[in-house]
Formats: structure tokens, C-alpha cells, sequence
């Protein structure tokens, strides 16, 4: 049979370049974030320092958004606590 033939090596090259693209999507999406973030903040801290208000916001609301999504990575449902917290759902009554 002069069919189309495919090699595990060649499976598990194949799977290993679909990783690559998705990992460097979702760094690409991370370090875009992570500019803009950044960026925001130094225009705030070079040009309007004076303005105490808006320095905290541009450097609170940042902090509190990582460490909202540092506790639920460890806390939350989908996190490394998942396993500590068995949430019981609606069954038949």
C-alpha cells in the first residue's frame, strides 16, 4: 500500500511544535499585558508624579489584580488547593 505513513518521531515532533505555538501565544499575550501594565505605570510615575491619587491607583490596581489571580492560582478551584477543597454540587433530592 503506497499510503501516507507516519512515524511515532514524527507524531511526537508534530505534538511538540503544536506546544511550542501555544506557549508562545500565551507568553506573547502575558508579556503584551505585562507592557502595557508597565507602560501605563512609568507615564504616571515620569509625568504626573504629583498627583498622589492617581500614583497609587496606577500602581495598587496592578497588585491587586496579581495578587487576586496569585490566590486563586493557589487557592481556587482550578489551582493547587483544588485538591484540599471538595465542593459538594447539587445532587438528586
Amino acid at each position: 500500500m503506497n499510503g501516507f505513513t507516519v512515524t511515532g518521531d514524527q507524531v511526537l515532533m508534530a505534538l511538540g511544535v503544536c506546544l511550542v505555538i501555544v506557549l508562545i501565544a500565551v507568553a506573547g499575550r502575558v508579556l503584551l499585558a505585562a507592557a502595557v501594565i508597565a507602560g501605563i505605570q512609568w507615564l504616571v510615575i515620569h509625568y504626573l508624579a504629583s498627583n498622589v491619587t492617581l500614583l497609587w491607583v496606577a500602581v495598587g490596581v496592578p497588585a491587586l489584580l496579581a495578587g487576586y489571580t496569585l490566590d486563586d492560582v493557589l487557592t481556587g478551584s482550578i489551582g493547587l488547593g483544588a485538591s484540599f477543597r471538595k465542593r459538594r454540587r447539587g445532587g438528586r433530592r
